[in-house]
């Protein structure tokens, strides 16, 4: 996916928006499918928050949002984030990994 974002310490209550495509480009249906975010720090590798996604308009166009909850990103520094996209079986799950997000110290008002 090979995605970089930024966010400020703290900020929160705004969405992501994400195209889902395979190792052709080809935009990935997600018509019955569950949708997890999930990040954790590039440093030490502890899970920093996990959370569930929305589907944006028709399944078959691929597109998804997580809206960044008030706990998410409380710590400057490097993480690395995926989408999981389960399909209902609980053996069909596709990653889609390659999200780095900077979260900048906020400075003090």
């Amino acid at each position: 996916m090979d995605t970089l974002l930024s966010i400020v310490q703290g900020n929160h209550g705004f969405d992501w928006n994400f195209t889902l495509t395979d190792s052709a480009g080809v935009v990935v249906n997600l018509t019955g499918a569950t949708l997890t975010f999930v990040s954790q720090s590039a440093s030490d590798g502890t899970v920093n928050s996990t959370g569930a996604m929305a589907i944006v308009g028709s399944p078959t166009l691929g597109t998804c949002k997580y809206t960044v909850q008030a706990n998410d990103f409380l710590i400057p520094g490097a993480f690395n984030a995926q989408i999981n996209v389960n399909y209902g079986s609980g053996t069909e799950i596709i990653s889609f990994a390659n999200i780095n997000i900077e979260v900048i110290a906020q400075l003090p008002i």
